[in-house]
């Protein structure tokens, strides 16, 4: 964590696998929501938390009418791997492409924080980027 000290803005607990339902992020969506345009979702486990959270956060925007993104960079999310019981490269690729499928902008990686140089939600660079596996060009 130590690491993203400098990148983070807000920390927030939670005490299930979807933070959307976390009691400090609903105030803070609430308080503050309304400021952020671009939401990076990164964590693991890739096709629990960061899957519910990105789709139930998608869904609110999508259902309040907000015009905001929610993007994954793949290169920031894992899952795990136990033979026989969990394929973690399966889980990973299917959490991926369901996000996609959902609308969230499922990205290579972040190689540049300036907004304008992330592909717009429904622009005609999102969607090749969302429909290419790999793009090797990382957004």
């Amino acid at each position: 964590m130590d690491e993203l000290a400098d990148c983070v803005e807000h920390r927030i607990p939670k005490n299930s696998t979807n933070t959307f339902f976390a009691p400090d992020f609903q105030v803070f969506l609430q308080e503050q929501g309304s400021q952020y345009h671009d939401w990076v979702i990164t964590g693991c486990c890739t096709d629990i938390c960061v899957l519910q959270f990105a789709l139930a956060l998608k869904a609110f925007f999508n259902q309040t009418e907000q015009d905001r993104r929610v993007i994954v960079p793949a290169d920031c999310t894992a899952t795990y791997h136990m033979d026989e019981i969990h394929d973690g490269p399966f889980w990973q690729k299917t959490a991926l492409d369901l996000m996609k499928a959902a609308g969230v902008l499922v990205v290579d990686a972040i190689v540049d924080t300036d907004p304008e140089k992330i592909p717009a939600a429904g622009s005609q660079e999102s969607k090749k980027n969302s429909e290419t596996e790999d793009t090797g060009e990382g957004n």
